[in-house]
């Protein structure tokens, strides 16, 4: 177990993470727990929520409208992943959003 989450579970995260890489064309450059096990409340039934930021590989897709997903959501069996790209995370810092605020807090990075 490595800070408090299971090392299964993160190498199983870390193969979501290439997935959706690959799927999507982006780099997660941050991704913690979130939830009840971010916060020791977590019960032998709890899935594993994770929170993750991610930027797209081609970085001039910035420049154009509507030309990337600003958020990916999916789930993979026991572990769901709420993934942001980081223009929307700003955003939603700047507009104090708590789920993106825990993002900050959470003690448990992947």
């Amino acid at each position: 177990m490595h800070n408090g989450i299971p090392n299964s579970i993160r190498e199983q995260a870390n193969e979501h993470f290439k997935t959706l890489e690959q799927e999507y064309d982006i780099r997660v450059i941050l991704a913690v727990a979130h939830g009840s096990h971010a916060w020791g409340l977590a019960s032998a039934s709890s899935d594993y929520d994770i929170k993750a930021i991610f930027t797209v590989t081609a970085i001039e897709q910035y420049a154009q409208l509507g030309s990337h997903r600003e958020t990916i959501n999916r789930e993979f069996g026991e572990i769901e992943i709420e993934a942001w790209d980081v223009q929307k995370f700003a955003e939603l810092l700047y507009k104090s959003n708590e789920q993106a605020i825990d993002v900050l807090r959470s003690p448990y990075v992947y």
